[in-house]
């Protein structure tokens, strides 16, 4: 489950370290089974790397995430997070 929740007081790198700690968190937990990640660093290179059983799964979540990107890119202040 996510929600949408206002970080803009936080720098870009803050933002992205609670985003993976999240992550983090959870896939100790035993909530998470796959996992992909889309890394844009500040040269412009992209890295897309993914691990675990359930790939298939995640082509349909970065299908919702697409929707998801460009409702948020509609309100540049407001990021996804995992709850």
């Amino acid at each position: 489950m996510t929600e949408s929740i206002n970080l803009a007081e936080l720098p870009p790198q803050q933002q992205v370290i609670l985003l993976l700690e999240d992550a983090l968190r959870e896939a100790r937990s035993g909530l998470i089974a796959s996992l992909a990640i889309v890394a844009v660093a500040k040269s412009g290179a992209i890295m897309t790397p993914a691990a675990g059983p359930s790939l298939s799964d995640l082509n349909l979540g970065v299908d919702i995430l697409k929707t998801r990107l460009l409702a948020a890119a509609q309100q540049p202040s407001r990021i996804l997070r995992p709850v």
